[in-house]
């Protein structure tokens, strides 16, 4: 505690001096502001030397002290040049990451959501980055339309009840070459490309998967199918603790969220593991 009150008090001095940040914590706690930014009102801020536009100033904030200070997904690779499936890409910064730990990746990325995935691509071109493929499009069962309900922040979802329409793709198209990582983020759609990916013939391709499993139901959840047909591809697996999602009290337990379930899912193949 009180080295963490040093640190700061550093930082400050630095900040005042006009020195820029030495590490993703203090970059970050620069930008604390953006904890308190008001809802879906798109703006920049400078990361690393470049401007990194958003569409969320809370959700950025989140996203950077997640992927870039604690590395939710970091992942290792004997290859130089790991091949990585972004679904749901929001405005870049899992990529922002993996160009730090791989600069030679080979990485496709899924964004839905047209006005952030122009933001995405802005965010790639203000670095350099002309290796990452961008599909705007919805990572999906197949090729065609989804109904897509877009909210400006970071949760934009396939809905049947949304007024808009955006591309999709098959991801299993993707899966034809060897995924080193294939990371999920696509707010509730998971269970049905996982599903889709297991039923296809698609999931031994994939030698990792990092996944935010979003479920948003009152009634029993489905997790537990998803997990069944990865033991079935051979993965092992572990989950991480997320939250709960939702402002109303369980009906058995008062503190808990109620009724979604957001859960980090880590699955690889034992061969794509550094120990056995």
């Amino acid at each position: 505690m009180i080295s963490a009150l040093f640190r700061r008090i550093g930082w400050i001095i630095r900040r005042a001096l006009g020195l820029r940040p030495r590490s993703a914590p203090e970059e970050l706690w620069r930008l604390r502001y953006l904890r308190r930014a008001k809802p879906a009102v798109p703006g920049a801020v400078v990361w690393a030397g470049a401007p990194l536009y958003y569409a969320h100033g809370p959700a950025v904030h989140d996203q950077l002290n997640e992927i870039i200070v604690r590395g939710v997904y970091d992942f290792v690779s004997d290859s130089p040049s790991p091949r990585i499936l972004d679904c749901g890409a929001h405005v870049g910064v899992g990529i922002l990451r993996w160009r730090q730990l791989f600069p030679n990746a080979d990485i496709t990325a899924f964004e839905a959501d047209p006005s952030i995935a122009s933001r995405l691509q802005r965010n790639l071109a203000a670095r350099g980055d002309t290796q990452t493929k961008v599909i705007a499009a919805a990572a999906w069962v197949a090729d065609g339309t989804v109904k897509f309900c877009p909210t400006g922040t970071d949760n934009g979802h396939i809905s049947e009840i949304a007024k808009d329409s955006v591309p999709a793709r098959n991801l299993v198209s993707y899966c034809a070459e060897p995924v080193d990582l294939l990371k999920l983020d696509i707010e509730g759609a998971e269970e049905r490309v996982l599903l889709h990916l297991h039923e296809t013939g698609a999931l031994p391709a994939i030698r990792r998967l990092v996944c935010e499993w979003h479920e948003w139901t009152a009634q029993a959840p489905s997790l537990h199918a998803i997990l069944a047909r990865l033991v079935s591809a051979g993965f092992v697996y572990r989950l991480a603790g997320a939250g709960c999602l939702g402002n109303d009290p369980s009906p058995a337990f008062p503190n808990l969220g109620w009724p979604g379930n957001h859960i980090m899912l880590y699955a690889w193949q034992p061969s794509a593991s550094r120990h056995p």
